[in-house]
């Protein structure tokens, strides 16, 4: 499945058509999702999810849309396609190509090298931050330095041909959100530091919000703050039984150690089923 010069680069312009969604769900239930299974479900009802989720978390209609089928072509991790990519046109003639252009960049890139990508951005951060913030301290309290998001990673590396190329920072954005919804939809809830899956997907919902800083639209820099705050908030009251209780601040604390642990797995099987709450 290789990228072609559109791919995975610029956005399209042809937007969701009207009847889009009743059209998809028509082709969707010819390939009899339902009786397929996906990591803890079946496909049908996981897609429903992960299109509800990431509606909730406020994305365009293009990229709930593709939620909605991103497992179409399979990915890295669920080399179980139901659509060939020999039918890219005539998917794209159901969902428009902006939708049509997520899927293929869901199922293309590979997830574990997106995922360590973003985890040393995480980690780059927080060992920046401590040490500003230990470089205040020995400087009498003035502030050094701040970390700006110009510097995020966008390189996506296609799973099949080994290509390499920069994503436009909202394509990122979108690629990124798409991967914490379906985390999302898969992850049991339990209690606050049980799941590292959980958050994991909220440090991509938060990588998503800086992405769409870059990319400085008013309406990409709306929805980082939207992302920032309800989708954060979202999956935590989905997921985190006891996030009442425990609060924010104390999350964040709990999701630095989690992810640190992440950081540091070596073996990418181990790290992507920690990563997405398989196991």
């Amino acid at each position: 499945m290789r990228w072609g010069d559109g791919d995975a680069r610029r956005r399209e312009a042809t937007r969701v058509r009207v009847g889009a969604e009743r059209a998809l769900d028509r082709a969707l239930d010819r390939v009899s999702l339902t009786s397929r299974r996906h990591v803890k479900e079946r496909l049908g009802d996981h897609l429903r999810q992960c299109e509800a989720i990431v509606r909730e978390f406020g994305a365009t209609k293009e990229v709930v849309l593709a939620a909605r089928a991103h497992s179409a072509y399979g990915s890295e991790w669920f080399p179980f396609p139901f659509a060939s990519v020999r039918q890219r046109e005539a998917i794209e003639a159901i969902v428009g190509s902006e939708a049509e252009k997520f899927m293929f960049l869901y199922a293309t890139t590979s997830a574990t090298t997106w995922f360590r990508s973003g985890l040393r951005e995480w980690g780059d951060g927080i060992r920046e931050r401590n040490a500003s913030a230990s470089a205040r301290e020995s400087d009498g309290g003035r502030a050094t330095g701040a970390r700006t998001v110009e510097g995020k990673r966008t390189e996506a590396v296609n799973f099949y041909t080994g290509q390499r190329r920069e994503l436009r920072a909202y394509d990122a954005a979108m690629l990124t959100v798409m991967h914490a919804g379906d985390i999302a939809s898969v992850v049991r809830p339990t209690r606050a530091g049980r799941s590292t899956a959980t958050a994991f997907a909220t440090a991509l919902i938060r990588r998503a919000a800086d992405l769409l800083d870059v990319d400085g639209t008013k309406a990409s820099v709306a929805l980082a703050r939207r992302f920032r705050t309800k989708a954060v908030r979202d999956i935590r009251t989905l997921l985190v039984v006891d996030y009442a209780d425990v609060g924010d601040e104390r999350m964040d604390e709990i999701d630095e150690r989690l992810l640190g642990d992440l950081e540091k797995t070596r073996f990418d099987v181990v790290f992507f089923a920690r990563a997405t709450g398989v196991f």
